[in-house]
């Protein structure tokens, strides 16, 4: 009877010692945006459909700071990670 409840917490011990996604450190994650002021998403890649399409400068910011001034998440890109 003892082993059971034993190996459910072997188990889950195993389970959150797993490589699990995380989220990204905004205030580490550097990400990249388009100074046009018609621009409204931040980006990952530097090389992101949607950053293609940037006709400014291009800069690299922590993802706290393109946040704090309303920037979403690209779609493009979001497109590609639901994709995989």
């Amino acid at each position: 009877m003892l082993k059971h409840p034993v190996i459910c917490l072997l188990a889950l011990l195993f389970l959150s010692c797993t490589d699990a996604p995380q989220s990204p450190d905004p205030e580490n994650t550097e990400v990249y945006l388009c100074d046009s002021p018609a621009a409204y998403s931040y980006h990952f890649n530097p090389n992101c459909k949607g950053l293609q399409q940037c006709k400014h400068n291009i800069y690299k910011t922590s993802l706290k700071t393109a946040k704090k001034h309303g920037r979403s998440f690209c779609g493009w890109e979001a497109n590609d990670t639901i994709a995989r």
